[in-house]
């Protein structure tokens, strides 16, 4: 369990491992290692086991996700030559130290063990998001903060440089529902403490990062409708419908409709339509474009 309040996240001393908007590592020195231009076969490996970080995995199903491709006669033989090869990798490479690989095996199966010496992104981002969550009703200000720091983490799409791979794309997924979900709660959490200019920068920034999701747009968009805005609003709202359109072929969800019926509803002046549909984004359900 990481300590949110750990001046080790501000002022990190400690290896880190970066996932989210691409992958890079930092060794304790502070000096960046580029593991892109260096071997695809192990590196994948590592990147699994990163994957995994929460469970131990048996060599044949790794060989399997990360190596479909290529038949072996003995499978344990070939991923604990692997290992072997990975581990030097990574103390050659000073991501490790020689007194520990950090990679642990037991039962047939190999775990990396992220210790305290160790940030990943995933990990720092997940606690993030789960603190925030059980305090934004009594402690609304410091939920404010966890929100901040999570999506300040998220740079972007899970190993992005790994398109095909199966065993990466859940994962990805899972980290774009939290990374969307979260957004919409810290911009909730502004709302109700009227800082409308917050939620303005809050979108702008996640849809920057995650330009394919609605509900962001939404969320943009009732906001600049609350503000007065209603020309940003419905610029917004053609633009982005028609990008959705040339994209993927989708037509305006009845979320979007919804926005839009706002945008004449303030034009016509009909208060009763406005209220009607205001506050289509705070609930938990969205419309996931993409």
């Amino acid at each position: 369990m990481i300590n949110l309040n750990d001046e080790s996240l501000v002022n990190i001393n400690k290896l880190q491992i970066y996932t989210l908007g691409g992958f890079e590592i930092l060794r304790d020195n502070g000096e960046s290692f580029d593991a892109a231009a260096r071997s695809n076969k192990l590196w994948n490996l590592f990147k699994y086991l990163i994957v995994n970080i929460d469970r131990a995995v048996p060599s044949e199903i790794i060989l399997e996700n990360v190596f479909p491709d290529e038949e072996y006669e003995n499978p344990k033989n070939i991923i604990q030559n692997l290992i072997y090869r990975l581990r030097k990798l990574l103390i050659s490479e000073g991501v490790f130290s020689e007194a520990k690989s950090n990679i642990i095996f037991s039962n047939g199966c190999y775990k990396l063990d992220i210790s305290n010496d160790i940030l990943l992104d995933t990990v720092i981002f997940e606690e993030c998001i789960k603190k925030a969550k059980s305090i934004k009703k009594e402690n609304p200000s410091e939920a404010i903060e966890c929100y901040k720091k999570a999506i300040s983490v998220y740079k972007g799409n899970f190993l992005p440089e790994l398109v095909y791979e199966d065993w990466v794309i859940s994962k990805r997924n899972y980290y774009n529902r939290l990374f969307v979900q979260a957004v919409i709660d810290l911009a909730n959490l502004y709302k109700h403490q009227l800082m409308f200019d917050e939620i303005t920068e809050l979108c702008e920034k996640a849809i920057l990062t995650e330009p394919y999701e609605e509900d962001i747009h939404i969320c943009y968009m009732d906001n600049l409708i609350r503000k007065g805005k209603m020309m940003e609003a419905q610029k917004h709202y053609e633009q982005t419908t028609s990008f959705f359109y040339k994209q993927f072929g989708i037509k305006p969800t009845q979320e979007m409709q919804k926005i839009y019926q706002m945008i004449k509803a303030d034009y016509s002046g009909d208060k009763k339509e406005r209220n009607n549909v205001s506050n289509i984004w705070e609930n938990d359900k969205g419309a996931f474009v993409c």
